[in-house]
C-alpha cells in the first residue's frame, strides 16, 4: 500500500475493504436524506423529545400533518449523531428512583390534579411574578398559568380560570387538587371548597413525584429549546417558553395518557398543522387598524404602511394549533405568518446573539460517480439521485441503533440482487475509512454587543 500522504489516486477494489467496514456502509437516496432533515426539524419543533417517544407518536398518527415514519427518525439519528441541544438541556441524566404510589389510580380526567406554585426568576410579560404548574394525574395534562403574586386570591383565581378553561369547558369535573403542605397551599381549602373541590396536602417528599417530576421535564426541555436559539432569550419570556414546552407535551403521548395524548384524552383535539418552533421569526400580518394608527402617528398615508411586521413565535395557544407571536411593541397575540419563516440564525429585535453549537452531519456523504461492478442477475439502476454514506458510529468501526441497541443492524440491508456499493477512492481515503475520525463541531461565534452599541466604546 502507498503511504497515506501520497497524492496518487488509484481505484479501490471492493475486496480490499474488510467485511466489518462494508457492513456499516449504506446506500441512501436523496429523498431519504431529505426526510432525515425533516425528521430533525420535527425533533426541534416538538421541543427535543426522545427518539423512542417521537417514533411512537409517528407510528400512532399523532402528527397527521407529517408524512414521516419511525424509520426516518432512526436514519436521522444514524446520520447526524446525538443532538447537541438535548445534551445541553438534560445531559441524559436518569431520573431519581421513587417508591410506587399507594393511592388507587384515577379513572377520569380532572379527578385529581396536583399543583405546585413556583416563583419566576424575574417579572415577565403580563406582570406575572409567579406561576403554578398543574398536572392531571389521569392524563398527564400540564397547565402553567401566570400569577401576579402568591397571595390566596391571586393563586385561587389563576388556578380556577385554568381549571374552567381546560376541564369544565369540556365536561370534566375537578374533584380533588393535591399540593404540598405549605401554608400558602393549605389556606386555599375554603376557596376551593366553595366551588365543590376538595384540597388535599401531603409532605413534600410524597408530593415530589407528582407535580415536581413534570417540573423537571419542563425545565430540561426548555433548556434544550433555549440552547438551540442563536440569541440569549430575554428573561421576560421565561414563562412563555415554559408554557410552549408544556403545550408541546400536551400534544405528545405520555405514560398516563397512552395511547392518546393529554389533549386528545381531555378535549379530543389533535393538531392538523405543523407547529412553528419556539423562537423562530417570520413576517406576520398587520391588521388595518394598527396600520391606520401608525399612519396617523407618522403622517404617512396608509397605503405606504407595510402590511406585515416582524413576529417571534412563542409556541401554540393552549388546546389549538394556532401560534402566538411576540411583536415589537411587547404584545403576544395570535397572528398568521406570511411567507416562509426567516432563517434559524436570524436574531430579532436586536437581541444579544450568542455562540451556538450547529447541528452538523457526522457522516461522509458522496454523490455516486460510477456504478460498481454488477453481476448478470443485478439489474441496472439509475444512481444519479443516490448517495453513499457512512453512518454515525459512537466508536470507530461500530454503528449503533439507538432504539434497538443492536450494533450490527444496518440502515438498509442489501438485497440478494444487489451488493453493498463502494465508490472509487484512493488508498489514503481507504485508510481514512478504516480509522474514521469524528468531525469537530465548530462554534458559530457572533458578537455579543448589540448593533446599537459602537465598537469603540466599552459597554
Amino acid at each position: 500500500l502507498l503511504p497515506p500522504q501520497s497524492t496518487r489516486r488509484i481505484p479501490l477494489p471492493l475486496y480490499l475493504l474488510p467485511s466489518s467496514l462494508t457492513a456499516h456502509l449504506s446506500h441512501i437516496s436523496t429523498a431519504q436524506y431529505s426526510r432525515a432533515l425533516l425528521a430533525h426539524d420535527l425533533h426541534c419543533a416538538q421541543a427535543h423529545p426522545p427518539d423512542a417517544k417521537l417514533c411512537t407518536e409517528l407510528s400512532t398518527g399523532k402528527h397527521p400533518y407529517s408524512t414521516l415514519v419511525p424509520a426516518d427518525v432512526i436514519l436521522m439519528r444514524r446520520l447526524f449523531g446525538p443532538c447537541p441541544h438535548c445534551l445541553e438541556g438534560r445531559s441524559y441524566k436518569p431520573s431519581a428512583s421513587r417508591p410506587p404510589s399507594l393511592t388507587p389510580p384515577t379513572t377520569r380526567p380532572g379527578q385529581t390534579i396536583s399543583f405546585d406554585p413556583q416563583k419566576l426568576p424575574c417579572p415577565v410579560l403580563g406582570g406575572f411574578t409567579h406561576k403554578v404548574l398543574m398536572v392531571d394525574e389521569h392524563t398527564g395534562h400540564i397547565s402553567q398559568p401566570g400569577l401576579p403574586s402568591k397571595t390566596n386570591a391571586s393563586l385561587f383565581n389563576g388556578m380556577r380560570l385554568s381549571l374552567m378553561n381546560t376541564y369544565n369547558s369540556h365536561g370534566h369535573k375537578v374533584d380533588t387538587i393535591h399540593g404540598d403542605a405549605e401554608r400558602a397551599n393549605v389556606s386555599l381549602a375554603p376557596h376551593f371548597g366553595s366551588i365543590g373541590t376538595v384540597l388535599k396536602v401531603s409532605l413534600p417528599g410524597h408530593h415530589a413525584h407528582r407535580a415536581e417530576r413534570s417540573t423537571q421535564t419542563v425545565n430540561t426541555r426548555a433548556r434544550s429549546v433555549a440552547a438551540s436559539l442563536p440569541y440569549h432569550l430575554p428573561p421576560e419570556l421565561t414563562l412563555l417558553l415554559h408554557q410552549s414546552v408544556g403545550e408541546t407535551l400536551n400534544n405528545s403521548v405520555c405514560k398516563a395518557s397512552s395511547p392518546l395524548t393529554p389533549n386528545e384524552a381531555i378535549s379530543g383535539f389533535k393538531p392538523l398543522r405543523p407547529p412553528i418552533p419556539f423562537g423562530r421569526s417570520a413576517l406576520v400580518l398587520q391588521p388595518i387598524d394598527k396600520r391606520q394608527t401608525i399612519a396617523k402617528a407618522s403622517g404617512s398615508p396608509v397605503t405606504l404602511i407595510p402590511v406585515t411586521e416582524l413576529g417571534v413565535s412563542m409556541g401554540l395557544q393552549p388546546g389549538t394549533d394556532r401560534t402566538k407571536w411576540l411583536l415589537s411593541n411587547g404584545l403576544v397575540v395570535p397572528r398568521t405568518a406570511i411567507g416562509p419563516l426567516l432563517p434559524p440564525s436570524f436574531v430579532p429585535f436586536n437581541w444579544r446573539p450568542k455562540p451556538t453549537i450547529p447541528f452538523l452531519p457526522t457522516t461522509t456523504i458522496l454523490p455516486t460517480t460510477s456504478s460498481p461492478p454488477s453481476t448478470t442477475n443485478s439489474p441496472s439502476t439509475d444512481t444519479a439521485n443516490h448517495h453513499f454514506i457512512q453512518p454515525y458510529s459512537p466508536l470507530p468501526g461500530h454503528s449503533h441503533n439507538l432504539l434497538t441497541d443492536d450494533p450490527t443492524t444496518p440502515i438498509l440491508a442489501p438485497t440478494t440482487n444487489s451488493a453493498v456499493q463502494i465508490p472509487n477512492s484512493s488508498v489514503s481515503d481507504a485508510l481514512q475509512l478504516l480509522h474514521p475520525v469524528q468531525p469537530v463541531r465548530h462554534l458559530t461565534l457572533r458578537s455579543i454587543l448589540s448593533p446599537s452599541i459602537p465598537l469603540n466604546k466599552t459597554p
